[in-house]
């Protein structure tokens, strides 16, 4: 489904998506000493606005996370205006490390904060919907999502950047599938 379709545009138009913006979050990785947060703006009609990695310092989970909440929450505020919704990506964790979901959970919590406090309504994307939405492909390793996303962004540093463009993409298409149905969102998706 593509937003330049007409009937599509005139659906998006009528409910006054056009020029608005999704913002898209990769909740993180640690890896190492490294610890991001991949973040993405795209527009209707699926072009790259703004993306990129926070790189957190080296510190409690709880400093952290007050890092991420101060970044988060003054990248929300300068495009407060201009963003219909906040997709996250969801938590998840393997079997062999849950303490990995119990991290990402608080993470996702700290995100969809940011995004009520400035009234952004927030969706919760799986990681596999996600990489679906760039790629086609629910089961899409780190690479192709990656590659796919250089398409639309020359030049990306890191997975999270990539994956966070996959969660805005993601959430875009959930919104025009639901503003083809008529349904305009007005608040957050649970």
């Amino acid at each position: 489904m593509k937003a330049g379709d007409s009937a599509i545009r005139t659906v998006l138009q009528d409910m006054q998506y056009i020029g608005r913006l999704f913002l898209g979050f990769d909740t993180g990785t640690s890896r190492g000493k490294e610890n991001n947060c991949g973040f993405a703006l795209v527009d209707i009609d699926g072009d790259v606005h703004e993306s990129g990695v926070w790189r957190l310092e080296e510190k409690s989970l709880i400093d952290r996370l007050a890092e991420l909440r101060s970044l988060s929450a003054d990248f929300i505020r300068e495009y407060r205006y201009s963003i219909i919704y906040t997709g996250i990506e969801e938590p998840w964790a393997s079997q062999q490390n849950p303490q990995v979901g119990l991290k990402l959970a608080k993470v996702w919590g700290i995100l969809a904060a940011a995004s009520w406090r400035w009234e952004v309504p927030v969706v919760g994307i799986a990681h596999t919907t996600a990489k679906k939405a760039l790629t086609g492909d629910a089961k899409a390793d780190k690479e192709k999502v990656k590659r796919y996303a250089e398409i639309l962004k020359p030049d990306i540093g890191q997975f999270d950047e990539s994956d966070a463009i996959a969660v805005a993409l993601a959430t875009r298409g959930l919104v025009i599938e639901r503003a083809m149905k008529g349904i305009k969102y007005a608040g957050t998706i649970r």
